[in-house]
């Protein structure tokens, strides 16, 4: 821990970093800041977004208890959702859109394929949403022979949040002691199932604790014959998650991903006519620069998120809700000033302050420290308090003009 605290230290001494205002958004009504990808489209894209009607990718916030601690997850308590949540809610609220869109990812915080109903639901789904690819977020514990077989019957997206090739650090980073074995069992099983509807994707936030793990996470995603592996950073939910944080230790981040492409490339070329991509973040040091084309992102066209209260986000990375689905029609939101001016900030280039430190726009935000932080305000507000002056001795470096110290 001090050892990391002097790297911390040494680190914040060399770089300035642009703090925002503390009251610089409401609190947010809504309990949901995803990090891992939700099945949104997987780049942006140069030019003018295509318009929609409706949005094509949909992202359900079904929260649920979970069996799994993640040191990194902002963690809390949620129930309620099942089938007849499902029915009543999202069917009632988002009937049109849902039978629109192309992808409906269930994620959120929690377990939602360990729901008590879950066989039932996913059999709806497969009834009345048989050509839509539905995404779905789990930690690999809840993928019995059960679910497994309702998924082979239908059309689906799994995304495992695996974050290791090696049980120890599983455990170190989720706290399921002697799940990991387990884990790998239920993802053989799902690969053997898995026809041409179904797709698998190996997860990890990459953080302090495995970040040198990495390539080996690739290699394991190789041998177990999954489609993809997607790799993001940490996004620091509490001021002690900092300390977690590959943007203090870039050089050693750098490393791992440079090894990891190296690795993937050189399975790759084994053989050619096999399925896995590699999904990483941008190295450290990146000048990619999304200034130069008018249009970058696809989300403010193409995707809303809402979740079992009824909050709405445009996006993963957003974190103050822009209106809630009790009060407010989808086709009213969809359609309605707030979308409305996220299009046209996106599309003049004059962008709102959430998207302009948003590494998935361009990926050299991830050289910000506050692309690194969650955008939810509460939370955001207590970290960067958190970066407040202290009387911390040499603990600090100069941020906005301010010596900051970083809590390990």
């Amino acid at each position: 821990m001090e050892t990391q605290r002097r790297k911390t230290a040494a680190f914040l001494r060399r770089r300035r970093v642009t703090a925002v205002p503390e009251n610089s958004a409401p609190a947010p009504t809504s309990s949901f800041d995803p990090t891992l990808d939700l099945g949104e489209p997987d780049a942006p894209t140069a030019g003018k977004a295509p318009e929609t009607a409706t949005p094509v990718s949909i992202t359900l916030g079904t929260h649920n208890a979970c069996n799994a601690k993640c040191i990194f997850c902002m963690e809390g308590r949620f129930g309620g959702f099942g089938l007849d949540f499902y029915k009543e809610f999202f069917e009632k609220k988002l009937g049109p859109y849902l039978a629109e869109a192309e992808q409906i990812t269930f994620t959120g915080f929690g377990e939602t394929l360990l729901l008590p109903d879950i066989a039932p639901f996913l059999d709806h789904l497969n009834r009345t949403l048989p050509n839509t690819k539905k995404i779905f977020t789990t930690n690999g514990t809840a993928l019995t022979p059960g679910v497994v077989e309702k998924l082979r019957t239908g059309k689906y997206l799994i995304q495992i949040s695996l974050h290791a090739s090696r049980a120890d650090i599983h455990e170190q980073l989720t706290l399921l002691p002697g799940e990991f074995s387990v884990i790998l069992e239920n993802i053989r099983a799902l690969r053997k199932a898995a026809g041409e509807n179904l797709e698998i994707t190996l997860v990890n936030v990459v953080n302090t604790l495995n970040v040198d793990d990495l390539p080996e996470f690739v290699k394991l995603g190789w041998d177990l014959g999954v489609h993809r592996v997607r790799a993001y950073y940490l996004t620091a939910f509490k001021p002690e998650h900092l300390r977690l944080s590959c943007f203090f230790d870039q050089a050693r981040a750098n490393r791992a991903l440079q090894a990891a492409r190296e690795l993937h490339q050189s399975l790759a070329s084994r053989d050619s006519s096999r399925r896995f991509q590699l999904f990483l973040p941008a190295s450290f040091g990146s000048s990619q620069d999304a200034s130069t084309s008018p249009v970058q992102c696809r989300l403010p066209w193409q995707h809303i998120f809402v979740d079992i209260y009824g909050s709405v986000l445009p996006c993963c990375q957003w974190g103050e809700v822009v209106d809630n689905l009790n009060k407010t029609s989808a086709e009213a939101i969809w359609n309605g000033p707030f979308y409305k001016t996220l299009r046209a900030s996106m599309s003049s280039g004059d962008l709102l302050p959430a998207c302009q430190k948003c590494p998935r726009f361009k990926p050299a935000n991830v050289n910000d420290l506050l692309a690194h932080i969650t955008s939810r305000p509460d939370q955001k507000k207590a970290i960067l308090a958190a970066l407040s002056p202290k009387d911390t001795g040499d603990v600090g470096a100069d941020v906005s003009g301010k010596s900051l110290s970083l809590p390990c």
